[in-house]
């Protein structure tokens, strides 16, 4: 089991665009997100020598920062928790072959501060 925090602006992954003839990801904070993902990972697997070939469970609690004029308390409008989830691959060849290992999810997205995720993987 490896649990790690990612901090940064979570970004989700899979919403494309067509820019000058080329598809393209819309999200811009993703090339970030994914970097920190993969940094904490690697931390992570350096401190805990976590790495695995098994099936998986994966939680996840993204922590996105609350609009100011925003009054509601959970955070359902984008960005989809699924395309966040999507995210994830970015951890594939660090603490896994292959997110296809991936067999159980539990995710959620809540408002708070820092802003990022707290990842915590299971062998079953």
């Amino acid at each position: 089991m490896i649990e790690f925090e990612v901090f940064g602006r979570p970004a989700p992954q899979g919403s494309k665009t067509i820019m000058r003839g080329r598809l393209v990801e819309t999200s811009k904070y993703l090339p970030a997100w994914r970097k920190a993902l993969a940094e904490a990972a690697t931390e992570a697997h350096a401190e805990t020598g976590f790495y695995s070939s098994q099936p998986l469970s994966v939680s996840v609690i993204f922590t996105l920062a609350k609009p100011k004029t925003v009054k509601r308390e959970e955070p359902t409008v984008p960005p989809d928790l699924d395309k966040l989830a999507r995210s994830l691959d970015s951890l594939t060849g660090i603490l896994y072959d292959d997110d296809a290992q991936i067999v159980k999810m539990h995710l959620r997205k809540q408002y708070g501060e820092p802003q990022g995720a707290v990842i915590k993987i299971e062998e079953l």
